[in-house]
Parts: structure tokens; C-alpha cells; sequence
């Protein structure tokens, strides 16, 4: 049965809205990046990255709610790549097709991470960082997980398994019921090889050095739940011991997924985070090699000119028409 979120109207206006991605960014491993991007093509993106259990859908709130108000939003489901070297470069080389030289990064558990590593890999790209419920080193995991390699020989029912496993399965409210129900459709989506790729990266000592992060920490907003979630009390305090001088937004409640349960006040710091850049100058345009693909989900000129949402449709895309395409470079 469909979850409560895919059923509502505000998803249903998302999809009929904002058309889905797909990017092949090196053409030897031919690796699909799903993605969606919305808002003004002339302003800094922000590139929301998920965790192990995500997808690019799982953003949709904060897509819905920041592309209206002039911000870009890029929501990113990245492929299975099983070591850090190769998606740090599959990431950049990303972003050189979006066609943009500086982006603002959102990432939760382990895409906070992601989000990180890839700052200190290209400092001079990531302008901020906002972490949600995420962790600034993966040792803990490594140690609890001694037997990583072999994730990806195993099962994806017992990869799926593993990952739903520690979410709650007692009483919870009911909007942390609904984010925890929409996490798990939207994981059955999500192939073997990402998940095994994801749990690998999570559970592999990264490279990840935050002495040698460049980023003025006043660049940095964290985003903390304190109730109940899986990521350990220790991990999570780590992130503030490691930037001290980090803004702050403690959130009462919202559990795992609090930019679905939560997503007013994980909008709110967002949009507070992103407006002390506005006024920057803004991207400067590359070239890129676009095609038509055929693969591509396709969104129906029905569901556009439906009427649902006509007081956002400026914002599908710069030219005002609303694409769904494959970039292969």
C-alpha cells in the first residue's frame, strides 16, 4: 500500500512539476546520477545529497519549498561506487555538467559525510555546508562492520533488511511514522549495487581529515534532532566538537528524517542559511553535451498543463519549459 506521502497532493504536484534526471558522467562504467533541479539556473545551488536508505525523491519538501523562493534546489541520487577516490571524482565531474562552479551542500547521514569529503576535496567549489543528523568520521562503523566486503556479494533483501532493521518499530508519532513508511517504499526502489556500494562507503574508514577542511566554519549550519535516532549520541556530538563556531538549529523532535517529519523548520534553517549569500556572483556557465534519452521517465504535457501548482511553473526550468533529459559527456 502506497505511504501516506505518496498518496498526498503536495507529492503528487511534485512529480507533475519537476521532471527527473539522468546524467551519465563517465561513459567506460556508464553509471546513472538521478537527479532533479529546480529553481533560478542563474543562482548557487544548493545540492541536497541523502543518506544509505535515500533517494533523489526524499527531498521533494525542501524542493517544493525552496525553488518558489528563488533558491536552486539539486536533489542527487548517486550511484554505487565502492570506495571514496571514485565517487569524489564521479561527484565533481557532476557538477562540471550541471554547468555550475560553486554549489552550497546539504547532506544527511551518510551524504553528510560525502558532503564533507567532497569539500575538502575541492575547496574551492564548496561554498557552505549544512549537515543534518550526520557524522564527521566513519571509524565507528568500520569497527562494528569488520566483514564490509562483503556487502556487495550479499543479497538485496538482506541489504534492505539491514538497513530497515534499526528504524523504530514501536509506537512513534504520526508524522515520524509517515517519513519512516515514504524511507522504506522509496528504498525498494534502490538497486542491489547502490545499496551494497552505500553500506560499503558508510562502513570503510573515509578520508575525511577536518583539520584539513579550509571552510570557515561561520560557512556551516548543523542541524541536530534530540530524540530518538540511529546515528549514536557520540557520533552526533562529534560534529559540534569538530566545528565549535558552526551555526546551530537543534530541532525538539523529528527523528531519522527530519526533512520529511520536520521539513518547516528544516526548510526554515535552510532558507536562514542560504540568504546570507545571496548577492554572490553567480555561476558562470560551461559547456555541456545534451541528448534526448530514451530511458528517460517521461512526464505526460497532461501533468503539466493539469493546473496543479500553475503559480510555480516559472520556476520548472530557465527557458520555462519543463525537461526530462539524459547528459552524457
Amino acid at each position: 500500500m502506497p505511504s501516506v506521502y505518496t498518496q498526498s497532493e503536495e507529492y503528487k504536484l511534485f512529480r507533475s512539476l519537476v521532471a527527473r534526471r539522468k546524467v551519465i558522467v563517465e561513459q567506460q562504467s556508464k553509471k546513472v546520477w538521478r537527479y532533479y533541479d529546480f529553481g533560478p539556473k542563474t543562482e548557487v545551488p544548493v545540492i541536497l545529497l541523502h543518506g544509505a536508505s535515500g533517494t533523489a525523491e526524499v527531498f521533494y519538501k525542501q524542493i517544493l519549498s525552496l525553488g518558489p523562493k528563488g533558491f536552486r534546489v539539486i536533489s542527487v541520487q548517486y550511484p554505487g561506487y565502492m570506495n571514496y577516490t571514485r565517487w569524489l571524482r564521479a561527484f565533481d565531474r557532476f557538477i562540471d555538467m550541471l554547468s555550475v562552479d560553486k554549489v552550497h551542500l546539504f547532506g544527511t547521514a551518510l551524504g553528510g559525510y560525502l558532503a564533507q569529503c567532497y569539500a575538502q576535496f575541492r575547496p574551492n567549489r564548496v561554498v557552505s555546508l549544512i549537515l543534518c543528523n550526520t557524522f564527521v568520521d566513519t571509524k565507528y562503523y568500520a569497527d562494528s562492520n569488520p566483514f564490509v566486503d562483503i556487502f556487495q556479494w550479499t543479497p538485496e533483501f538482506l541489504l534492505k533488511r539491514m538497513l530497515l532493521s534499526n528504524l523504530p518499530d514501536y509506537a512513534v508519532e504520526k508524522e515520524i511514522a509517515n517519513s519512516i513508511d515514504f524511507m522504506a517504499e522509496q528504498l525498494e526502489t534502490v538497486q542491489r549495487e547502490d545499496l551494497a556500494a552505500r553500506l560499503t562507503l558508510n562502513c570503510t574508514c573515509g578520508p575525511f581529515v577536518p583539520q584539513d577542511l579550509s571552510l570557515d566554519e561561520s560557512n556551516i549550519t548543523i542541524i541536530d534532532v534530540l530524540d530518538d535516532v540511529l546515528l549514536p549520541e557520540k557520533l552526533r556530538e562529534g560534529v559540534f566538537k569538530i566545528y565549535p563556531q558552526a551555526r546551530q538549529a537543534l530541532l525538539k523532535t523529528g527523528g531519522n528524517f527530519p526533512y520529511l517529519s520536520r521539513a518547516d523548520e528544516i526548510n526554515m534553517h535552510i532558507e536562514v542559511h542560504l540568504r546570507a549569500f545571496r548577492g554572490q556572483t553567480p555561476n558562470t556557465e560551461t559547456t555541456t553535451t545534451t541528448t534526448k534519452d530514451k530511458d528517460v521517465d517521461e512526464v505526460t504535457d497532461n501533468e503539466k498543463e493539469s493546473g496543479k501548482g500553475k503559480e510555480m511553473s516559472e520556476w520548472i526550468s530557465a527557458d520555462g519549459k519543463k525537461d526530462d533529459i539524459n547528459l552524457t559527456k
